[in-house]
């Protein structure tokens, strides 16, 4: 998506200043009314002193979300942009285009941030950091199961290597809550619609990072925490990756000297990978019949603990046959 104002930036000359710069928080949502409702009541908790505004951007959902923002009473309320799903890079892009803020803060809808979200972001950026990325630990009311596990384990290892010094690169900056001088974002060109075309899913943030670290500084900052809700289902996960396989491929064909590097963590050399699961996922079909056997499996979870084991391991197993079966169909379609 070309970038296009909607409104123009405040200007406030904050930089090593003790003016409060303006930020704008942009929020894209879609199909989760009750979470992004309770995202925007943590918001409206912020303690800030200096101007911000929240926008949210509703990708087309059809639960109601809209009705349900408007009826939320609220100090601070949001602006509400609407459109057809067109994915989150999309509605990312819409929402900066629309905002006044010097500082552009991007929150997925399932984030709880903290009343201090945005002092710590502002002492951040202040220090001369032109990008932020934020702290996402598991939100302990996130739905109880392997998922959500798996989730808050790799966002707590995460935080305990970047704030250690662990280098940051472009599979730590997340779309969910990062944020980004306004000039900065604009002179790259924001997020590549292309990743997320129709509301599928992947790798719009991974590009966004590569093209954000290649000119412009990044640090993470701890003290900038946005509590994720994890409320994705089974189903909803083996369908993020198959997607995320189609992205890869898009990802690898745009930027070739990270190809190796993008397909690296799902171990395509292998013997496992290249003897069962890759096979399995060319067979017409087999990929979507596992994943549903998987959903049916996920679902007797917590019975007990052997059992929960091996019904983790068959889902971790099933996951990958659907990434490759996503590598497979996006490889036909781009030749």
């Amino acid at each position: 998506m070309p970038m296009q104002s909607e409104a123009g930036p405040i200007e406030a000359g904050w930089c090593g200043g003790a003016t409060l710069p303006f930020i704008s928080i942009i929020i894209p949502t879609y199909q989760r009314r009750d979470v992004v409702c309770d995202a925007l009541r943590a918001i409206d908790r912020i303690a800030y002193g200096g101007p911000f505004e929240t926008i949210v951007v509703v990708d087309g959902s059809t639960d109601g979300t809209e009705a349900a923002i408007a009826g939320l009473a609220l100090r601070h309320p949001p602006r509400v942009l609407v459109h057809a799903n067109k994915g989150p890079a999309y509605t990312r892009n819409r929402g900066a285009g629309a905002a006044q803020g010097e500082i552009l803060l991007f929150l997925d809808d399932d984030m709880m941030c903290r009343e201090d979200i945005l002092d710590a972001h502002v002492a951040a950026h202040r220090t001369g950091a032109d990008a932020v990325m934020g702290d996402i630990p598991l939100d302990p009311t996130s739905p109880r199961g392997f998922l959500s596990a798996g989730v808050g384990a790799w966002a707590e290892q995460r935080r305990l290597r970047l704030a250690s010094g662990g280098a940051l690169d472009t599979a730590d900056l997340l779309g969910g809550h990062i944020s980004v001088r306004r000039e900065v974002f604009t002179a790259i060109g924001g997020f590549d619609g292309r990743f997320t075309r129709d509301g599928t899913y992947g790798n719009e943030d991974l590009d966004f990072g590569v093209r954000l670290l290649e000119r412009h500084t990044v640090v993470f900052c701890a003290q900038a925490v946005a509590f994720q809700r994890y409320v994705v289902t089974p189903a909803q996960n083996l369908r993020q990756y198959f997607e995320a396989g189609e992205a890869d491929v898009l990802f690898a064909r745009k930027h070739p000297g990270l190809a190796a590097d993008v397909f690296a963590p799902h171990r395509p050399d292998r013997l496992r990978v290249r003897w069962l699961i890759r096979p399995l996922a060319r067979i017409p079909g087999a990929p979507w019949v596992l994943a549903r056997l998987a959903c049916l499996a996920a679902a007797r979870q917590r019975t007990s603990p052997r059992m929960d084991r091996f019904v983790e391991r068959v889902f971790s197993q099933t996951r990958e046959v659907l990434y490759w079966a996503g590598v497979n169909r996006a490889r036909k379609m781009l030749h």
